[in-house]
């Protein structure tokens, strides 16, 4: 069950992320009366799910894993992700990298898809060895980069 909390004029709503993929297909049972747009997100600290919040025009994506992630892994962040992308028809994507010490190639591949797709995607809080390897790859000129602390 959502738990529900207002800051200001917005509504912050937090889901358990098991719910996030079974009520993304009848958004029209969480309709209110109200005109105010809803901010959603999935918090969890389960090492398969991601953390997603919804604000305004943008989503930020937090790792409870902050080990290189198996393809399993990714696969699973990616469906999650773009479960909640679909829900809140968001094309801003903020990437919370904040411990992760290495990405694999599968989430590179997946940062760019989702490039592709048109989204604006923002790294912060890279580590040196990250921010080295998306150098390398040349892929730097594709995202938003922020290194620690900046």
């Amino acid at each position: 069950m959502p738990l529900s909390t207002y800051l200001g004029r917005k509504q912050i709503v937090s889901e358990k992320p098991e719910h996030v993929a079974s009520q993304s297909q009848s958004p029209s049972s969480s309709n209110s009366a109200s005109a105010e747009p809803a901010v959603s997100g999935a918090v969890s600290n389960d090492a398969n799910h991601l953390n997603l919040s919804h604000s305004g025009d943008r989503i930020l994506v937090g790792f409870n894993y902050k080990d290189m992630p198996d393809e399993t892994r990714v696969a699973r962040y990616r469906a999650q992700l773009l479960d909640f992308v679909k829900r809140t028809n968001c094309k801003s994507l903020k990437f919370d990298m904040k411990g992760i010490k290495i990405v694999p190639s599968r989430m590179l591949g997946f940062f760019v898809s989702l490039k592709n797709e048109g989204h604006d995607i923002e790294l912060v809080d890279l580590e040196q060895a990250v921010q080295d390897i998306i150098r390398i790859t040349k892929l730097a000129p594709m995202f938003t980069i922020r290194p620690i602390g900046k």
